[in-house]
């Protein structure tokens, strides 16, 4: 009978010492010098995949049955072995991180949510003793205006549904300053704003047009302009408490925007180019765990259909993508990794249309 390592398994550094993770079961195992031989023993190339019996010779009987009923060494007929098999059909292609992270964050049977009772004792101690962090700078010293928003055509929202597209031919003509301030109030601005008292502090809570987990309103928007009326080209964050952009980048030239996307040119001839980000120190405030990351990814995808619907009732074109090269953007926009996580990139524009009747909707 032929052992071999798991593959869903890796040893990491825990609070007492190295431990072996397994994500599948969702605990840290503590491995002591022998352990970690046994597990460098398996991971040689010859010993990867061995007959019992020479792993029995090599490590001696006690611990190979250790590690058999951990289920760090696996037969070749066990059941976590078909699973592992049957899993990495669909994970296999993708990298171990992209495995550890999904599994070590599901929820499975046993594990307990805290009621709501207990989260709002939990989130009035916090409000108290650990403010959340401020989420929108109020109005800051170079912070630029931005035209009064217009009004939205009234289509009905069935409509706009269904005439949704991803656009990647535009016309290349600048957007005025008057349409990009009404896509971003209606989009991503606040729709209501409610000042709170705990205590002796008081709070703030921001809402938009798109849901966020625990109302935390994770994602920042940043901007790309190119050729928008009224806005020189440069990059800018988007404060929507005072809907009024910041200059935070310079301008980046056609090559450099088009190594950033992955050689996605067709965004080049976007006049203004949102890009998305994590706030993550919002969303650690509340939820202190690590499956809270998926909320945040959840979170820009809600935001960015806010974006590509009310582009589509403006009569614009838009489309967005997840292929870009974090550490080129982050550094043209100010960006920390540490404290955002940039998650998408929207292209906004007049789409490639001869119709006379639809050039009004882009002015």
């Amino acid at each position: 009978m032929k052992l071999s390592l798991s593959r869903f398994g890796s040893i990491l550094v825990g609070e007492a010492g190295l431990v072996w993770d397994d994500p599948l079961r969702h605990r840290q195992i503590p491995l002591d010098q022998q352990g970690l031989e046994a597990i460098r023993w398996f991971a040689d190339a010859k010993g990867s995949v061995s007959e019992r019996a020479r792993a029995v010779e090599q490590l001696g009987e006690d611990l190979v049955t250790a590690l058999e009923a951990l289920e760090i060494v696996l037969s070749e007929v066990s059941p976590r072995h078909r699973r592992e098999n049957l899993l990495l059909r669909s994970w296999g292609e993708w990298s171990t991180h992209a495995r550890m992270y999904h599994f070590a964050t599901r929820v499975e049977v046993g594990e307990e949510f805290a009621s709501t009772a207990q989260n709002r004792a939990m989130l009035r101690h916090k409000r108290i003793e650990e403010p959340p962090p401020s989420r929108f700078p109020h109005v800051e010293a170079n912070a630029l205006a931005l035209p009064v928003p217009g009004a939205v055509p009234g289509t009905p929202c069935i409509d706009v549904l269904r005439t949704r597209r991803t656009v990647r031919r535009f016309a290349g003509q600048p957007l005025g300053g008057a349409v990009l301030s009404t896509l971003l109030k209606e989009a991503v601005g606040l729709s209501e704003a409610r000042q709170r008292s705990r205590g002796d502090r008081d709070y703030e809570n921001f809402f938009r047009s798109a849901p966020s987990g625990g109302a935390r309103v994770s994602t920042e928007v940043y901007l790309v302009a190119r050729s928008v009326r009224g806005l020189p080209p440069g990059g800018y964050r988007y404060n929507p408490l005072d809907h009024t952009v910041t200059p935070v980048g310079r301008p980046l030239p056609d090559e450099e925007l088009a190594h950033a996307l992955g050689g996605q040119t067709w965004f080049l001839d976007c006049p203004v180019l949102l890009v998305y980000g994590v706030d993550l120190p919002s969303l650690v405030w509340k939820y202190p765990h690590a499956r809270a990351y998926r909320v945040g990814i959840l979170d820009v995808g809600h935001l960015s259909q806010a974006v590509l619907m009310t582009a589509t009732a403006l009569g614009l074109g838009a489309g967005f993508t997840a292929a870009f090269r974090e550490s080129v953007l982050e550094g043209a926009l100010g960006v920390d990794p540490a404290v955002n996580a940039l998650a998408g990139v929207c292209g906004i524009g007049h789409p490639w249309d001869n119709d006379p009747q639809t050039q009004g909707l882009h002015e």
